[in-house]
């Protein structure tokens, strides 16, 4: 708590004039928020006087968050009382509305939008079609929808700024997961963004990481989206998010510690005649995994036919990602029968991310060191040409790679009982002998299927 201090605040980039203060927390303290609103908790104190609406025979008259402030009226005499008691009871904590920061939202009874008069003070509340609440955007023709602040531009500009050379390919699905992928899901979590909008983003995301990773346009979504336990990069799927975080969304507010939101919630789900469109999007894909809601253990929960309890997001991911199809170059273990070194340059960091590249393309037969014509194109480093026991031997760039690589093979030939793996320079007779392509030609170890698929090229 600050006493007996000389402070300046920054606003808009600018600091302001030193001013004495003798009560309070820093700007941008890790307690700010929770002090701020037990101060204004008292605004609420007009709920005592005022009516409201009824949702599910549930009182709402305000909302708050943070310095977000929601009055909701059933007639414009009713808002102009509530905007009063608002003000009276944020004038004794030092504090006033805004009202040229301030919309008004208002439909008829006949379900038109209206221009009432409301005031705070003199100044008069502009009328709008739309609001902005949270980050969500409320519109009005006809009826209510929903949408967001248009996260496909976000996603569009952001993957044309992203950088990725010289990155892992760890780097740069944790990146795009946690700085693309993560854009539409506050959206879809209320309605906020279409599915053909969402499908769009699928094509962009795959599109970037065929470009990043250095893959052939023909590798198919269905590598790209899959999980790394059967070949894939492990990347969401932006085009699931519409089923996943609505679901996901309604789980948290069936068990929100906001008494009204809960109750407001459960009566939405138990209520067959409520005709919204989230809740019936939520119903729908409850519906279509058979999945009814149950209290257990002091909780509400969606379980199967069997009555156990389900991950949504773990769920609803994991069917996406069984029904995708191949629909281009790339291969994906279903069945779970790869030789586990196919897919140790996941984990071994001693490879440059030039190597894990190669690796991985080779696993899914989208080669980015494929001949162009009759000829290899030439190593940007050494200057000579790039071909598979070049960069495996004698490439600068690949140092110690070839050693970890064994190293990482070993480990898992002597895990599986299986005979090692060596490259065309370290061939002998007690090893799977595998050509600089990727194929194993000995037969009878082909048939205990433990090689990498074979290289294809053009």
């Amino acid at each position: 708590m600050i006493s007996n201090s000389v402070m300046k605040v920054l606003v808009n980039g600018f600091l302001s004039s030193p001013f004495d203060a003798n009560v309070g927390v820093p700007q941008g303290d890790p307690s700010s928020p929770a002090w701020f609103n037990l101060y204004i908790n008292s605004s609420t104190n007009i709920q005592e006087k005022l009516k409201g609406v009824q949702i599910f025979n549930i009182t709402i008259l305000l909302l708050l968050y943070a310095d977000d402030i929601l009055l909701i009226a059933n007639t414009k005499i009713e808002m102009n009382s509530s905007l009063k008691s608002l003000g009276r009871e944020l004038k004794k904590i030092g504090l006033a509305l805004a009202p040229k920061k301030c919309k008004l939202l208002a439909i008829t009874a006949k379900a038109k939008l209206s221009k009432a008069l409301v005031t705070i003070g003199q100044d008069i509340i502009a009328t709008s079609s739309s609001i902005e609440y949270l980050g969500g955007i409320c519109t009005f023709k006809n009826d209510f929808s929903w949408s967001s602040d248009n996260p496909i531009n976000k996603i569009s500009n952001q993957l044309a700024s992203a950088k990725t050379s010289n990155l892992y390919l760890n780097s740069i699905t944790t990146t795009l997961m946690s700085k693309i992928i993560s854009l539409p899901r506050y959206a879809c979590s209320f309605n906020g963004i279409n599915k053909n909008s969402l499908d769009k983003a699928d094509i962009m995301v795959a599109n970037f990481v065929r470009k990043a990773i250095g893959l052939d346009y023909t590798l198919s979504k269905s590598v790209i989206f899959n999980c790394k336990q059967i070949g894939g990069l492990g990347i969401t799927r932006p085009s699931t998010l519409f089923s996943i975080e609505p679901i996901c969304t309604a789980v948290r507010l069936f068990n929100s510690s906001s008494t009204i939101t809960k109750n407001i919630a459960l009566a939405a789900w138990n209520d067959l005649t409520f005709n919204e469109p989230f809740w019936n999007h939520v119903k729908n894909i409850a519906a279509q995994n058979n999945w009814s809601l149950q209290y257990i253990d002091e909780r509400h929960s969606f379980v199967n036919e069997y009555e156990t309890p389900v991950d949504p997001r773990t769920e609803l991911l994991n069917n996406d990602r069984s029904t995708m199809s191949i629909s281009g170059l790339g291969i994906l273990d279903h069945n779970r029968t790869w030789h586990p070194c196919t897919i140790s340059f996941w984990s071994n960091y001693s490879l440059k991310p030039f190597q894990q590249r190669l690796l991985f393309t080779h696993l899914h037969k989208a080669e980015i060191l494929r001949n162009f014509g009759k000829d290899y194109p030439n190593c940007h480093i050494c200057n000579t040409k790039a071909n598979w026991e070049h960069v495996f031997t004698s490439c600068t760039m690949c140092g110690l790679e070839i050693k970890s690589l064994y190293t990482k093979w070993d480990n898992s030939s002597l895990k599986f009982n299986a005979p090692l793996i060596r490259l065309p320079s370290n061939h002998s007779l007690s090893c799977i002998p595998m050509d600089w392509n990727g194929s194993i030609k000995d037969k009878p170890l082909q048939q205990l299927d433990l090689s990498p698929p074979a290289l294809t090229t053009t």
